[in-house]
């Protein structure tokens, strides 16, 4: 099964940077993300659209810790937008804050 693949941060030498817009700390959106074997729910904190088309969302995640006998443990990761390892998770109230092709995550 697919995994969802983390994207490194932009660079001077990576060219334009994305532009970036951030997510209310007030219930953002939540995903449920492919990683490490398991689906994994996260919350998102910015969505960073590339100047070559590519989505990124930062999110926290709580992945095992690496030293810590597989306790969890909450990062910061980016990983780019992929419906096949990534699922929004519907809000309180029902709905999904979304673009107009339902699918990732808008600020709105």
């Amino acid at each position: 099964m697919l995994e969802a693949v983390e994207m490194r941060p932009w660079r001077p030498d990576s060219g334009r940077p994305p532009r970036v817009r951030v997510y209310p700390a007030r219930h953002p959106p939540r995903l449920l993300v492919r990683t490490e074997g398991d689906w994994r729910t996260a919350t998102v904190m910015a969505r960073h659209d590339w100047p070559d088309g590519k989505i990124g969302l930062q999110v926290t995640i709580r992945l095992p810790a690496p030293d810590l006998d597989g306790m969890l443990q909450t990062f910061c990761r980016t990983y780019r937008w992929d419906r096949r390892t990534m699922r929004l998770i519907p809000s309180e109230d029902g709905s999904e804050s979304t673009d107009t092709s339902g699918e990732v995550p808008n600020t709105g």
